[in-house]
C-alpha cells in the first residue's frame, strides 16, 4: 500500500496500485506478500481520481530536446466486476498502443496534432510560458533568475527536493 496507508512499508517497492487480493504471493512487491489493498480500503473519495506519472532515469544535458509520450488509459466493463474491467483495460491499452505506433510511423503527431499536449485538469487555461532561466540547478548557496522585462512576478517560491519551501519572497514592481 501507499505510505499513507497504515502498515505500509516505504522500503517495499510495488508494481501495482490497489492489487486487493490479486497478488497474494507478492509478485509485484519482490516476493513480499502484502495485506489486501483496494480503493475502498484506502478510503478514496468516489469519483476523484488523480494520477502522477514519471519517466526515467535519463540525463537532460544543456540544450537537450526530447519528446515524452504518455497515455492515461481508462476502461470499465459494464458487467462482470473488476476482472472484466481488467480485460477491457487490456483491450483498450492494445488499441492505444496500435494507434500510437501508427501515428509514429506516419509522422501523424506532427501533421495532425490533435493529441493533447500541455494540458492540465481542473486549473483552467494555462498561461503561455515565457522564457525563464534558472541557474545553477541544483544549487546550494545562490540562485539566479532571468525573466523577460515585461514579466511581472508577484511572488517567488523556491522549494527543495523534498517539497519544503526554502525561499518565499513577495516581489515589488521596480
Amino acid at each position: 500500500g501507499h505510505i499513507s496507508s497504515s502498515g505500509a512499508d516505504p522500503n517495499t517497492p510495488s508494481l501495482f496500485i490497489y492489487p486487493d487480493t490479486s497478488d497474494p504471493f507478492g509478485a509485484g512487491t519482490n516476493g513480499v506478500a502484502q495485506a489486501p489493498w483496494s480503493e475502498a480500503s484506502a478510503v478514496n473519495q468516489p469519483g476523484d481520481r488523480r494520477i502522477l506519472t514519471s519517466q526515467g532515469p535519463f540525463d537532460m544535458v544543456p540544450g537537450w530536446h526530447g519528446q515524452l509520450h504518455y497515455a492515461f488509459v481508462f476502461a470499465r466493463a459494464s458487467s462482470g466486476g473488476p476482472q472484466a474491467s481488467v480485460a477491457a483495460l487490456q483491450q483498450r491499452v492494445d488499441s492505444v498502443q496500435a494507434f500510437f505506433e501508427q501515428e509514429l510511423r506516419s509522422d501523424g503527431f506532427e501533421e495532425d496534432p490533435w493529441c493533447v499536449s500541455d494540458f492540465s485538469l481542473g486549473l483552467g487555461a494555462m498561461p503561455a510560458m515565457s522564457e525563464l532561466a534558472v541557474w545553477p540547478n541544483p544549487t546550494e548557496a545562490q540562485l539566479f533568475l532571468t525573466v523577460p522585462a515585461d514579466t511581472r512576478i508577484q511572488e517567488l517560491l523556491v522549494h527543495d527536493a523534498a517539497g519544503r519551501t526554502v525561499i518565499q519572497r513577495g516581489m515589488v514592481d521596480p
